[in-house]
């Protein structure tokens, strides 16, 4: 098997893990592991997620959705924001 790693770099400091878990958590995705750091101003929150199945995310249209519409509710947040896999 194995995990995704969904990484979600921002300069905002309120509420961006909580919408990046949101995210995740609206399509029933398993965070394993979350890695949190910052430097004072840019964070930077990676997560490693598995399907229901425990399975790698393969399925094209959920990456999509991770990088549109959690990418989308970040930048709400007015600051600079990015998710990548």
């Amino acid at each position: 098997m194995g995990e995704s790693v969904v990484q979600v770099d921002s300069a905002r400091k309120r509420g961006v893990l909580l919408e990046a878990v949101q995210v995740l958590a609206d399509l029933d995705l398993s965070i394993n592991k979350a890695y949190i750091s910052s430097d004072g101003r840019w964070f930077m929150d990676v997560f490693h997620v598995t399907d229901r199945l425990g399975r790698k995310l393969t399925d094209d249209s959920v990456i999509t959705y991770i990088e549109q519409v959690g990418l989308a509710r970040l930048r709400r947040k007015e600051r600079p924001s990015r998710v990548c896999f």
